[in-house]
């Protein structure tokens, strides 16, 4: 993620399986994400099947509750491929503060091929 073109945060996941849909990874994000008003994101991610229709449902929760909704299309994947996904992200009216936020969001994020499930990933964000 960056701010104003400079790179804030990486993490690189290509070593677990984000599809295991019970478990949660936590993530440790600069605190200084939460005042920028906007957030670039890029997604390199591979796919050995074709996805007629790559859609991304996601719930950013605050203790269980969802607080935010954000879809993202990105629409067909090339069998075999690698992909980059770059979208941005404009932040809230009022963010809360991190030390309210640390560890208590999560972000499960749904991933579907038009309307059918694909896999589910959840992620923990604690802000240092």
């Amino acid at each position: 993620m960056s701010s104003g073109g400079k790179e804030i945060w990486k993490e690189n996941f290509s070593h677990l399986d984000i599809f295991d849909n019970e478990r949660v990874i936590d993530i440790h994000v600069p605190k200084e994400i939460l005042s920028c008003k906007q957030v670039a994101r890029e997604i390199n991610f591979s796919s050995q099947n074709m996805i007629k229709q790559l859609r991304l449902v996601q719930h950013i929760k605050l203790h269980g509750n969802i607080i935010e909704h954000w879809i993202f299309e990105f629409g067909f994947v090339i069998p075999n491929s690698t992909n980059t996904w770059q979208n941005i992200v404009d932040a809230g009216t009022s963010v809360l503060p991190s030390n309210i936020l640390s560890g208590n969001v999560i972000i499960e994020t749904s991933f579907f091929d038009g309307s059918e499930f694909i896999g589910k990933c959840n992620v923990r964000v604690y802000y240092v």
